[in-house]
């Protein structure tokens, strides 16, 4: 009878609140799933936006990287030019050098040729003189030798003139 039917009532009410703590858990349980999927939604969407970034920023690295092998390049090829400048520059300079010598040593020979010269001039013009000099003697005395010479010869006629 009626206590049967107590239990069975009893019973039911204790079911009736399991069910609704059973609902309530499971309501928890969904709520939090939700949430947890909420947030391994948001956490992938994070993790895709990072790896873009990584991504980019790899990118951007590997350029960098590339320009910055291009930029040594350019600096080897500077570097490169200015030894070669700078051997030429002492190449110039040592030629510059030896011709600086050599035109000392000319200016030497020309300085001497021309005090050569010089003399050469004074012994000339020295020798000129004296040969006109001896010329004009030789032409005086060959003068004075005719002078004589006729004078002998007005002499002889006279003679032979006041012999006859």
């Amino acid at each position: 009878g009626p206590s049967d039917h107590r239990v069975c009532r009893v019973e039911i009410e204790n079911l009736l609140k399991k069910i609704q703590y059973l609902e309530k858990q499971l309501e928890n349980t969904e709520n939090a799933l939700k949430t947890n999927q909420n947030l391994v939604s948001e956490n992938s969407r994070r993790t895709y936006e990072q790896s873009s970034q990584i991504l980019q920023l790899k990118q951007a690295v590997s350029q960098a990287n590339r320009t910055g092998d291009e930029l040594r390049l350019k600096l080897d090829k500077k570097d490169d030019l200015i030894r070669r400048l700078m051997d030429e520059k002492s190449e110039v300079n040592a030629a510059l050098s030896t011709t600086k010598v050599q035109l000392a040593n000319l200016e030497a020979q020309l300085t001497d040729m021309k005090e050569k010269i010089a003399s050469l001039e004074d012994e000339k013009y020295y020798l000129e003189r004296r040969g006109r000099s001896e010329r004009d003697d030789l032409e005086r005395r060959e003068r004075i030798a005719e002078q004589s010479e006729r004078a002998r010869a007005q002499q002889d006629k006279e003679k032979e003139d006041l012999a006859m």
